[in-house]
């Protein structure tokens, strides 16, 4: 059984669920906007993606330049190919788009304090540009949503198009999407905490639901019935909070468990399609099955057994049996150029997309890649010679790295940068500049930022932990007890110089103060447990 999905880590606490609808077909934004507008709207994102002037993020046709420049793999593009044309569309709007998508998860975290995360990705893979985003985005989605959480949202794909065997090149945005999902589902490594930060991963939680038709309009209906049952759903569980104290979230033992944990509580449930042993990866059974299947009132015999539904379905291992899908992947040269699914990750990261390249030197060095974690760093500071958090991770993965003199030099400068930066409260700058100082082993000027931050907010726990840290480092242990006992009368968590072990990841990209101890604890505070 899996365990990284954000569901089933949050699923005993009965958290509301942010539902995000990203729409990749121009004729359905009306519709689905006219739906979503009288229906409750409590933890419901919807995006557009497409080349209607009125989309979130309007995909803009390119011209011969732009296709060039974008496939640099490819000697001498073929311009009379579509689908040439479709890889440089998505690799050219992929930035845009995972901003929005980055920008809506945010303002759900912000306002929640919880990732519980549905996606679903409407399309109609009409011609190799919709295709393209339908096969790609779901996936870069997901591991944009890995990167920030550590753990991976359920992702449902709506593929709208008549079911029936391919019948000539009007259906090649089908067979291009299924190409690449036969990859994604039976080829790629599955996403983990060992993954490598540059290679392409996918996510045991994301299945097709094949939609028979070419309009859409049962995409609507069946949305339209989703949104409803979702927010009366939130709007029960709305007031509910994750856990206080270090955000622990019970795991469930047995998936089982978990889901009649859900069932007693739940209008969807969301977890019958987390159950990688039942959920097919390609769903061919119809939205009226799909929604007897997270619908908990739909079926009676539920209530007693949770799993009776689900338990019709089998995931299944490959599609060789599948004579309607083999004809469309008999259409498809496997060219390394024109693989949508794993020859294109090098390019997925363009130098236009910062906010990526960031957290893949984030992502490198959480998994110990400090080299290559800091020559990324020094890549985006060329272009930001000013920007505090890149000087941070710089000189952080620097000095972890070995290179403590230029480390030195980029921390030093860090320091100098955060204590004229205006965005920060009294307390996080002086905790931030005494960490530095504390890296620096420079430690009477740690002490006294520490003690200066501890002034401005008495419930600043990562000050505690580092002058505990320090204290106890020179033997100097009545002042570490201290310290302490400081801590704890404020009831605060201080998880490093106690051994507990879960300790705060803070995002590089994003300044984030819990509510209940206001805690900064940066990624790279664990190099200084020693």
């Amino acid at each position: 059984m899996h365990d990284s999905s954000v569901l089933l880590r949050n699923t005993l606490s009965l958290l509301p669920t942010h539902l995000v609808v990203v729409n990749l077909d121009e004729r359905l934004h009306d519709p689905i906007e006219e739906m979503a507008a009288f229906l409750p709207s409590l933890g419901v994102s919807i995006l557009h993606v497409h080349e209607g002037s009125h989309a979130t993020v309007p995909v803009e046709p390119l011209n011969e330049a732009q296709v060039i420049r974008l496939l640099p793999e490819v000697a001498v593009p073929d311009l009379e190919d579509q689908t040439a044309w479709a890889v440089a569309s998505y690799r050219l709007h992929r930035p845009a788009v995972l901003q929005a998508i980055r920008a809506a998860l945010k303002a759900w975290a912000d306002e929640r304090k919880q990732e519980r995360t549905v996606f679903l990705f409407a399309g109609a893979p009409r011609t190799p540009v919709e295709a393209a985003f339908l096969a790609e985005l779901p996936l870069d989605a997901a591991s944009l949503f890995f990167r920030r959480t550590g753990a991976l949202p359920l992702t449902l794909r709506f593929m709208i198009a008549p079911r029936r065997p391919y019948e000539g090149e009007a259906d090649m945005g089908v067979a291009y999407v299924l190409a690449a999902l036969e990859q994604t589902y039976f080829a790629l490594p599955e996403i983990s905490g060992e993954s490598d930060a540059t290679a392409t991963a996918a996510s045991p939680y994301d299945t097709t639901v094949w939609v028979d038709g070419d309009e859409g309009t049962e995409v609507v209906h069946f949305l339209r019935d989703v949104v409803r049952l979702h927010g009366e759903e939130n709007a029960r569980l709305g007031a509910n909070a994750p856990p206080a104290g270090d955000g622990a979230i019970p795991v469930p033992s047995a998936l089982d468990l978990a889901m009649r944990a859900e069932a007693e509580h739940r209008a969807l449930d969301w977890l019958a399609l987390c159950a990688v042993q039942h959920a097919p990866r390609l769903w061919t059974h119809g939205l009226p099955a799909l929604g007897a299947a997270i619908d908990m009132a739909h079926e009676r015999r539920r209530a007693k057994e949770p799993l009776v539904t689900i338990g019709r379905y089998e995931r299944e291992r490959d599609w060789n049996g599948n004579l309607v899908v083999q004809t469309y992947l008999s259409q498809i040269d496997h060219e390394p150029h024109r693989d949508l699914a794993t020859g294109d990750f090098p390019y997925r990261v363009t130098d236009e997309d910062r906010a990526s390249k960031l957290e893949t030197s984030r992502r490198l060095s959480d998994q110990g890649h400090f080299a290559r974690a800091a020559g990324l760093a020094a890549e985006l500071l060329e272009d930001d010679p000013h920007h505090r958090l890149l000087n941070r991770m710089l000189g952080t993965d620097l000095y972890v790295a070995g290179d403590r003199q230029r480390a030195g030099e980029v921390l030093r400068r860090c320091i100098a940068l955060t204590e004229i930066d205006p965005a920060l409260e009294e307390a996080q700058r002086a905790a931030e500049i005494a960490t530095l100082h504390h890296l620096l082993s420079d430690y009477d000027a740690a002490i006294s930022g520490y003690e200066r931050a501890i002034a401005a907010d008495p419930l600043n726990a990562h000050a505690y932990e580092g002058l505990v840290l320090i204290h106890r480092g020179r033997g100097e242990e009545a002042l570490a007890d201290h310290w302490l006992q400081a801590a704890r009368r404020r009831e605060l968590s201080l998880p490093i110089v106690t051994g507990e072990e879960n300790e705060r990841i803070e995002e590089t990209h994003e300044t984030a103060v819990p509510e209940r101890e206001k805690a900064t604890r940066s990624r790279w505070w664990r190099f200084l447990r020693g």
